[in-house]
C-alpha cells in the first residue's frame, strides 16, 4: 500500500482548497493596496484598522510557509507525499518568492516612530515584494478551475478573470499615473 506520513497534506484536500482560496483573496487584497501604500501618503491606511488587516495578511503568509512544506505535490502523475521530498521541491521552487513576500517588514523595523523618512521609503519599497506573490494565483486558479464541473460557472470564472487583471491594471496604472504627477512638481 501507499505509505501515509503524518501531518503530510494531501493537495486535493478540500480544507487545503478553502485555505488556498483565502489565500487568493489575501493577495488580491494586496494587490490593491500595496499601490496605494507605494504611490500615495495614505494617512488612513495606518489606522489601526487596517493594520491589524496588514499582520493577519502577513501571518497568513508567514503560515503558508509551513502549510506549504507539508503539502503534497503532483509529479508527472504521481502524488508525492515524502515530507524530505516535498520540502526539497520547494526550495527548489516557490519558498524564496514566498520567503521574500513574506518578510514582515513593518514587525522588523522600529514601531516607536523613530524610523526615519529615508528608512520609511525602503520600506514601502519593500512591500512592493508581495506582488511577487500574484504569480501563485494562476496556479490556484488551475485548482478552482480543476473542481468546476459546471460549463456555465466555468465561463462565468473566466469573465471574472478577465475583469479582476482589467480592474487590478487599472488601478495599478492610475496608483503610477498619480505618483507622477506628484513626483514631477
Amino acid at each position: 500500500g501507499e505509505t501515509t506520513y503524518w501531518g503530510v497534506i494531501n493537495p486535493s484536500n478540500d480544507y487545503k482548497f478553502a485555505w488556498d482560496m483565502g489565500g487568493i483573496v489575501a493577495i488580491l487584497y494586496q494587490a490593491f493596496v500595496v499601490p496605494v501604500m507605494l504611490c500615495f501618503e495614505a494617512e488612513f491606511l495606518q489606522a489601526p484598522a487596517w493594520l491589524r488587516i496588514d499582520d493577519i495578511v502577513t501571518m497568513y503568509f508567514l503560515l503558508d510557509i509551513l502549510v506549504t512544506f507539508r503539502t503534497g505535490y503532483i509529479s508527472r502523475g504521481a502524488m508525492v507525499m515524502r515530507p524530505y521530498t516535498i520540502a526539497l521541491h520547494y526550495l527548489r521552487g516557490w519558498f524564496w518568492t514566498d520567503f521574500l513576500a513574506s518578510i514582515p517588514w513593518t514587525w522588523l523595523i522600529a514601531q516607536d516612530g523613530s524610523v526615519d523618512l529615508a528608512a520609511f521609503r525602503v520600506l514601502r519599497l519593500l512591500r512592493l515584494a508581495r506582488l511577487l506573490r500574484l504569480a501563485r494565483v494562476k496556479r490556484m486558479i488551475a485548482n478552482l478551475e480543476d473542481r468546476i464541473e459546471s460549463e456555465f460557472v466555468s465561463l462565468m470564472l473566466g469573465l471574472i478573470k478577465l475583469l479582476v487583471v482589467l480592474l487590478i491594471g487599472s488601478h495599478w496604472l492610475a496608483c503610477v499615473w498619480w505618483w507622477l504627477g506628484v513626483w514631477h512638481q
